[in-house]
């Protein structure tokens, strides 16, 4: 006859299983309640415990707590007050709080909160009871302090952990991989260096006796938890200077490296890449990474992701933005690998023989990646649907910037669609474009240009024209801006600019100063605005006249003290 297995339990295992000769005829769900009721009990005494000892601290420090907390106005704050301090007092002793899980965790706030009800009644009560008790039974996580007592200066670490994880787990956790750091270390006698954490490296040197280990802050979620990490790490410890500490960073998600810890850290990766054969070591695997199938997809679409959360586009441009208006950083670029013609012409030899090479072992592959390119170009192209209506739109509309408006488009854009339509009659930019329609009958400029197209030599003639007119206005462009620039670092001696705003005032026209300096309207605008820009000046039609009423001296003394 065959036995039921769910009658029997082993004496000294856990339910449903059994071994031969240790049969014990108790049904499973009894001995599962049996067990549930004592471990309820338990945690009934220990919760009375709790209770007790909370009771007994509250009524030594009545008097003194009521004082000091006098000035908190809002009961909420008043009980928050309350219940992280005997919180911190129950959790050092560690006989009350021993294996004790997040539910039972969250227990002990409303515990604190109904004997400090009954203490301070008199003077305090919340009135949404359930909200408030609601809120701090969401106990979030610790801080914690794990101080080395065998160090001279007894330095410190400090960290954070999350419920259902304790700080003594957190720290176990530590000390498992300063075990593994020291094992490898003993395997490994040869290598001259393996590398570790601050902290598992203190904890290999000093053993792991020599720590104590102490609770110091409570969070309710996870912004407060990273604050106060924070704060303890850099206000209260300073345990992110190494004479004083093990931490490496700031605390919290985004904690950044200190500047000592990141030129290590700098020195080690060089060491690194100068071992023999760890570039190539390193090529190779991620070679064999990127052709994996479906890898390229597979991170394109990660970067992607990233790429469209809401608020990173911003958050990414305005860290761009700051950083490009530091003038270490224009400097660093422009002495960098593009800073001088050499290098750049180097840079551009190195990636076209790089390409050739490409091209010649992957012909196929090679095409495909030009095609590819080519589709995006084209999908991102932004086309005329009726030219027509786009010419009558330059014709009518007064100002260039609702014609970008309502094309979508930048003012290289425009200029470029306009070439493509206007360009073999030698119009390459919005206002050749302007004046050329004035003059002229939009179908029968269409009507020109079926004739040109039907003729191939005065067609090859046109483009020839305009191909020319296009490269005089390309170093007529870079003349201009090798202009500004050299104008811009004349104007960095006061003397000189004294020089400019009298000509400003004394000019007869904008155009005179423009045939001068040889420069636009729009650069001698921008030199203008980077002069005058803190007395609030933005153009040369607000500096002649603030120029004619005030006296130049006094302007360049403002200038010079600002």
């Amino acid at each position: 006859m065959e036995k039921d297995k769910s009658t029997f339990s082993c004496k000294t295992g856990k339910y449903g299983h059994y071994k031969a000769g240790s049969i014990n005829k108790v049904p499973l769900q009894k001995k599962w309640e049996a067990d549930c009721a004592n471990s309820s009990n338990r945690w009934n005494d220990q919760r009375n415990k709790i209770s007790n000892s909370v009771f007994h601290f509250l009524n030594e420090n009545r008097e003194e707590r009521s004082k000091c907390y006098s000035c908190i106005k809002t009961d909420e704050e008043f009980f928050i007050l309350i219940i992280r301090e005997v919180f911190l007092y129950l959790k050092n002793k560690t006989d009350l709080f021993n294996r004790l899980n997040a539910s039972q965790f969250r227990q002990i706030p409303p515990i604190i909160y109904e004997n400090a009800k009954i203490m301070f009644c008199t003077h305090r009560k919340v009135y949404e009871e359930e909200r408030f008790i609601k809120k701090i039974s969401n106990l979030y996580g610790f801080i914690y302090l794990a101080s080395n007592q065998a160090s001279k200066n007894k330095k410190k670490y400090v960290g954070q952990t999350a419920l259902p994880r304790t700080i003594e787990r957190e720290w176990n956790t530590i000390v498992s991989h300063a075990r593994s750091l020291i094992r490898k270390r003993e395997k490994n006698q040869t290598i001259s260096k393996i590398y570790g954490r601050y902290i598992h490296n203190a904890i290999a040197k000093y053993g792991e006796e020599v720590w104590k280990l102490e609770l110091i802050d409570i969070a309710y979620n996870k912004s407060e938890l990273d604050v106060k990490e924070d704060y303890y790490i850099v206000e209260i410890y300073d345990s992110i200077n190494r004479d004083k500490g093990y931490n490496l960073k700031r605390g919290g998600a985004s904690g950044k490296h200190n500047p000592e810890t990141l030129i290590k850290m700098g020195e080690v990766q060089k060491k690194v890449w100068l071992r023999p054969g760890e570039k190539e070591k390193r090529s190779e695997s991620m070679r064999e990474a990127w052709n994996i199938p479906g890898a390229r997809k597979r991170r394109g679409k990660i970067a992607q992701d990233v790429w469209d959360r809401s608020g990173y586009k911003e958050k990414h441009s305005k860290r761009l933005q700051e950083a490009w208006k530091k003038e270490e950083r224009v400097e660093n670029f422009k002495k960098g690998r593009w800073g001088t013609e050499q290098q750049r012409e180097k840079q551009s030899k190195l990636i076209k023989e790089v390409m050739e090479k490409f091209r010649k072992e992957n012909p196929e592959l090679y095409q495909e990646q030009i095609r590819r390119l080519i589709d995006s170009n084209k999908a991102q192209r932004k086309e005329i649907a009726d030219k027509r209506e786009f010419l009558m739109d330059i014709k009518q509309i007064e100002k260039a910037v609702d014609l970008y408006k309502k094309y979508n488009m930048s003012a290289k854009t425009l200029n470029n669609r306009i070439i493509e339509i206007l360009g073999l009659f030698g119009v390459i930019n919005y206002r050749d474009a302007k004046k050329f329609l004035q003059g002229n009958n939009i179908d029968k400029i269409f009507e020109k240009l079926e004739e040109i197209t039907e003729n191939p030599e005065i067609l090859a003639m046109l483009k020839k024209r305009l191909r020319e007119k296009l490269e005089k206005n390309r170093e007529a462009m870079i003349k201009n801006r090798e202009n500004i620039a050299s104008m811009r670092k004349n104007l960095m001696d006061i003397n000189n600019i004294k020089k400019f705003l009298t000509e400003i005032k004394y000019a007869t026209s904008q155009m005179y100063l423009c045939d001068k300096y040889n420069l636009k309207q729009r650069a001698l605008n921008d030199i203008i605005k980077g002069i005058l820009f803190q007395l609030g000046i933005s153009n040369y039609k607000e500096a002649k006249p603030f120029l004619q009423k005030n006296d130049i001296d006094e302007i360049s003394k403002k200038l010079k003290n600002e």
